[in-house]
């Protein structure tokens, strides 16, 4: 093959992935179905999923159908995923990832153990890719058992309960151990040039699922928050674990804070005296142990859920998520 051949044969390449990136609309909805879990592949309701892609900011666009949200981040040195959903979609999430990038997947982080975010461990680190977690995420994927038990390749590969810096495509990308929270493994992701914030479900569009059996509390909730509204901009566009972008903006997440921080946990009155106690004057242990195993079945919409905020829960949000 000649050089010419080969010049014009890359050019096409770079031309075809440009336009592609352009034909990506930026923000707008995107699928939040939650009603799968991890042992169902029933093709009557999984053909119906569609994973849709969205350009969040800068060169981080989120990818969504059913489970968790995947954030990706495309350039010239490769794919970047902060989760990986369901292995039963992975066809379709790399079609999607391929309307991004002809490039490997290189690195991908697991926000946390639960599987929704990280059942496509295996078939990316098949390929070659890198998978960091929290050392408490990767002990709980070698422990899970019953009908899906993770393989020893979809393992993460580099744990830490340290800050990481990436620096990949261009940009400064953080790696972020949280307080216990959701689970006791709770990491997140800040893309610095792009300014995305991945909280994994840490920050979701609804109420907060708390792993009480794994340490988490309200309070840590709040730290989180207040430490990723510390180290992010005023543009900072957050990308729930689950839910709308258009609800991922900055108010939103220091709405909630504040909200969590300042109302009375109980319906009669009292205050909180510590993070045992529920909203709706119940443990938390109690509405909490009933969702460890069924989390991914359908919730009570945001709007319908007295605990958020009353500016998020009566909007509808800005259009787009810039």
């Amino acid at each position: 093959m000649s050089r010419s051949v080969i010049a014009v044969t890359f050019a096409a390449f770079f031309v075809a992935t440009a336009t592609a990136q352009q034909n990506i609309p930026t923000g707008g909805p995107i699928p939040d179905r939650r009603g799968l879990n991890n042992t169902f592949d029933g093709p009557r309701v999984t053909s119906q999923v569609e994973e849709v892609v969205r350009r969040v900011a800068g060169n981080v666009y989120v990818i969504a159908g059913s489970g968790g949200n995947i954030e990706a981040q495309a350039g010239s040195d490769g794919i970047l995923l902060v989760d990986d959903n369901f292995t039963i979609f992975y066809p379709k999430i790399l079609a999607a990832i391929r309307q991004l990038s002809d490039k490997p997947v290189r690195i991908i982080v697991n926000t946390h153990s639960h599987p929704d975010h990280n059942q496509n461990n295996a078939n990316f680190a098949k390929q070659g890719a890198l998978i960091f977690a929290h050392p408490n995420t990767r002990l709980a994927l070698m422990q899970q058992r019953g009908p899906s038990p993770v393989p020893a390749e979809g393992l993460p590969q580099m744990t830490s309960s340290e800050r990481i810096t990436f620096h990949f495509n261009g940009e400064d990308v953080t790696y972020l151990s949280l307080k216990p929270s959701h689970t006791n493994g709770d990491v997140a992701v800040y893309f610095h040039g792009s300014d995305v914030f991945a909280f994994g479900d840490v920050f979701t569009t609804d109420y907060p699922a708390i792993g009480v059996e794994q340490g988490g509390t309200i309070e840590n909730f709040i730290d989180n928050y207040n430490l990723a509204l510390q180290m992010t901009t005023p543009n900072t566009i957050f990308v729930p674990g689950h839910g709308q972008l258009s609800r991922a903006r900055r108010c939103h997440c220091r709405s909630r804070r504040n909200h969590y921080d300042s109302r009375p946990l109980s319906r009669n009155g009292q205050k909180r005296h510590d993070s045992r106690t529920d909203y709706a004057g119940a443990s938390v242990k109690g509405i909490r142990c009933p969702l460890c195993d069924r989390e991914l079945r359908p919730q009570r919409p945001a709007e319908q859920h007295p605990l958020v905020p009353a500016d998020v829960r009566g909007s509808k949000g800005p259009p787009g998520a810039a």
